[in-house]
This record gives C-alpha cells, sequence and structure tokens, in this order.
C-alpha cells in the first residue's frame, strides 16, 4: 500500500541533527561549521546555498538555534528540499568530572587481555601503560633518589625548566584528561556516579527527536537524518535505540493492514545482503513502516569517526559479554536480530497486531534506518563498525591533508566532503518517487490534514 498525496501539496521539509563529540564545545559551534561544509561548495555538491540563523523553539537550552536553508520555489523530486539543521547540545550537562571518574575507567581498559584489544588502539594501549610504569617509577621509593641525585648534578637552571616543564605538562594533562577522556569515561562507564549524566544526556536526545517527529506547533518534517561525531555517535545510538522502543508499535487507530512477506523474507534471509544492496531494501522497509502508522520519520544514521568501531571493548567487559548483549537485543545491529520464538507469548505473535498487521521487534530499527559509518585511516577513535552488523556501510575517507590528528576534521573546509554529503543524500533521496509520497502522506495523515 502507497499514501498518495496532490503533487501540488508537497512542500517537503527535512531536519538534520548533528550531534557534538568530546570537549569543551561552544553551543553552535559544531553546527556552523557543519552546516558551511554541507550547503557550501564542498567537492561534490550540487547546490551551493547560505544558512539563515532562526530560533530553535524544540531544543530546551536557550543557547542553540536552527540553520535552515530554504527549498526550490516550485519544488520537483530531486531538488533541495528545505533543510532545518540542528545541535544537540550535550556539553553542559557533563559536570563534576574529576580523576577519579577517568582513572577508574581507564584502570577498567588497562587491565583488559591483550588480545581483546582492538588492533587500531594496542598501540595507545601499550603507550598508557608505559606512562603508567613511569609513573610508579617516578612516585615510588626510587623517585625521590633520582630527583636528588640529578638536583645535585644538574645546575639549578636546568631544574627550574624541568620544574616548569613537569608543572605544564600536568596542566595541560588536567584540561585533555578531564575535558576530554573525562566525557568518555563519565559516558561509557555505568558506574553509580555516572548514572545520572548518562540519563541526562540521552533524554536530552531523545527529547529532541520526539520533537522534532511531534511538535504540536510546527509537525513539519518528513524525513530526519542522525549524525554523531566521535562520543556524540555513541550518544546519537543509544539515543535511536531508546526512541524505537517508544515508536515502533503504531496508534490502534492507524493499526496496519498486512505486510509484504517478501520484505521481511529479505530481510532476515540468511543469504545476508552486501551493506550496498541493503540501502534500497531499507528505504523500502521504512515506507512501508510509515504507511502502516510507525511514527519513525527518521531514514538515515551517519557516524563520523566513531568509538562503535571498539563496540566490545568500550560498552562490555569483553567479546563474549558484548555478543550475547547482541544476541539479547540489548544492542541493536544493522540488520537487525530475526524473529524468534521470544516474539512470541501464550501461543500468539507479540509482532501482529489485531489488524493482522506485522510489527518489527525492539531493537529492529536498522530494519528501515540506513546506517554510514565514515573513518580516517589515521582516526584512530573510529574505524570500521563491523560488530554492530554487516548493512553498515563503512567507507574509509581519503587522508584531510597532513593533519596529524584528523578526528576533527570530518567537516573542516580542507576535506573532501563528497562521501558526507553522499551519506545525508539530501536530494537524492527525495528522487525515489515512493519515498516522496509515503513522506508527504504520512504526514498529512498523522497531523490530521
Amino acid at each position: 500500500m502507497e499514501l498518495q498525496t496532490n503533487i501540488s501539496d508537497r512542500e517537503p521539509r527535512q531536519a538534520v541533527v548533528i550531534i557534538h563529540g568530546i570537549g569543551e564545545q561552544i553551543p553552535m559551534e559544531t553546527l556552523r561549521g557543519f552546516v558551511t561544509a554541507v550547503t557550501g561548495s564542498a567537492p561534490g555538491a550540487d547546490f551551493n546555498r547560505r544558512a539563515e540563523s532562526k530560533p530553535d523553539y524544540i531544543s530546551p537550552t536557550l543557547e542553540l538555534r536552527r540553520m535552515a536553508v530554504p527549498g526550490e520555489g516550485n519544488w520537483e523530486p530531486g531538488q533541495w528540499v528545505s533543510t532545518d539543521f540542528y545541535e544537540l547540545y550535550w556539553a553542559h550537562l557533563m559536570a563534576g568530572t574529576a580523576w577519579r571518574h577517568v582513572s577508574a575507567w581507564v584502570a577498567t581498559l588497562l587491565l583488559r587481555e591483550p588480545s581483546a584489544v582492538p588492533a587500531r588502539l594496542k598501540k595507545a594501549w601499550g603507550i598508557a601503560w608505559l606512562v603508567v610504569i613511569a609513573a610508579l617509577l617516578l612516585l615510588g621509593t626510587a623517585g625521590p633518589l633520582w630527583l636528588g641525585k640529578i638536583t645535585h648534578v644538574w645546575p639549578p637552571l636546568i631544574v627550574v625548566i624541568a620544574g616548569a616543564l613537569i608543572w605544564l605538562c600536568r596542566q595541560t594533562g588536567a584540561h585533555f584528561g578531564l575535558q576530554y577522556a573525562g566525557d568518555a569515561a563519565r559516558y561509557l562507564s555505568p558506574r553509580p556516579e555516572n548514572v545520572g549524566i548518562r540519563r541526562a544526556i540521552r533524554s536530552a536526545a531523545v527529547e529532541l527527536l520526539e520533537g522534532l517527529h511531534d511538535d504540536l506547533t510546527w509537525r513539519r518534517y518528513h524525513r530526519i537524518i542522525v549524525v554523531g561525531h566521535s562520543l556524540g555517535s555513541v550518544i546519537a545510538y543509544d539515543a535511536l535505540t531508546h526512541l524505537w522502543q517508544r515508536r515502533h508499535h503504531p496508534p490502534e487507530s492507524v493499526f496496519p493492514t498486512q505486510a509484504d512477506p517478501k520484505l521481511e523474507e529479505r530481510l532476515y534471509s540468511k543469504d545476508s545482503l552486501a551493506a550496498a544492496d541493503s540501502r534500497e531494501l531499507q528505504s523500502a522497509i521504512w515506507r512501508e513502516q510509515r504507511t502502516t502508522g510507525v511514527r519513525w520519520k527518521i531514514t538515515d544514521f551517519v557516524t563520523l569517526g566513531s568509538p562503535l568501531a571498539h563496540a566490545p571493548f568500550l560498552m562490555a567487559s569483553d567479546q563474549k559479554d558484548f555478543e550475547d548483549r547482541v544476541a539479547q537485543r540489548e544492542y541493536p545491529t544493522c540488520p537487525p536480530q530475526p524473529n524468534d520464538k521470544r516474539d512470541w507469548q501464550y501461543g500468539k505473535s507479540l509482532l501482529t497486531t489485531s489488524g493482522g498487521g506485522k510489527l518489527l521487534h525492539h531493537a529492529a530499527l536498522f530494519a528501515c534506518t540506513r546506517w554510514t559509518n565514515l573513518f580516517y585511516d589515521r582516526d584512530i577513535i573510529g574505524g570500521r563498525i563491523d560488530d554492530l552488523g554487516c548493512w553498515i556501510d563503512n567507507h574509509k575517507l581519503e587522508p584531510c591533508g597532513s593533519a596529524w590528528f584528523p578526528h576533527t576534521k570530518y567537516w573542516s573546509p580542507g576535506a573532501n566532503h563528497t562521501r558526507l554529503l553522499k551519506a545525508l543524500d539530501l536530494c537524492g533521496w527525495w528522487k525515489i518517487k515512493a519515498n516522496v509520497s509515503t513522506a508527504i502522506g504520512a504526514h498529512h495523515r498523522d497531523s490530521g490534514c
């Protein structure tokens, strides 16, 4: 079944949400840089527009704005669609970080078996161990004696310079350790003192996305794209997980008719599709879900320099623990885990509605949401994401100039944005008439138009 609307009523609008990573982020700084890259004359872009800063009526903080780029006057499928860019700003929620939070998290990671450390992190893991050993020697009984000999042999000026360098290293280490590693330590470690912060950040992300879906004042977006950079990609993944659990079941008033059995058969086929071939199927399932009443407008999830590349190392105690959580549907995969006996109760399917329709289970959001992951080879924080499914469209980007730390260069002026623009698919998605009809028709239905 396809929802139909009059072509003259089609004024599509889409929203892009960018979630920033670790560090002392300034409100709107990430958003402005990202929008400049996406809507400017970047390589591969077929448009060149300026975004306008407008009020953000959905985000709770008064520090944020939305960046709006209007659509074509007489819009036709494939032309630029009116697009609003939002930022989920969460840095202000990461308060009270102390060294004990960082040291507890780092100790947990350092005590892992060497075989459990991802290849891209082994060098950093080894260096961290050397630093720990050196610090223990320095602070141990041999340390004071060694320093005493230095002060006796070396001139006082050298001692002063050495002391100044030590002080500078301590201050720099405190800044980066607490402001950068501290963010990761607080969010990725579910210790009791971190639970409140994790909940506040996730809740803010879910509320923003729900607002873009359901805002009673505006209710205008037909499609939503979520982008996460660095730790922001983990926050986005968690937010999508919780949001789908709330929204994968359609309201009683629009319970679906029978779903297309061929789509479900292809989704859970033993001969899994390649990532590039799966995108068409995911779009088809998204259209079916919207047609049958599921209020899920998110079509794409884009991760940049994502720590999810090291998910078993960062999000579980070991590989087996991670695999168990995946099998238990705690961590959604792309493609999702297949339906099985867990979806039945008292002889009845929990995924069949009163109208005879079929639902996707609570961890099947990537059945209808495409996932693209971009990373630089020299960015050890990111990398290929293989442990969360074979449908994740991984792409290694060309080196960004001579940047020694490309983790912050995914939308910088010197980067090639061709792959990023393709992942966002801001224009191409609307060239498919079935996408247009479904997005507009479902929007009208949900809005009571």
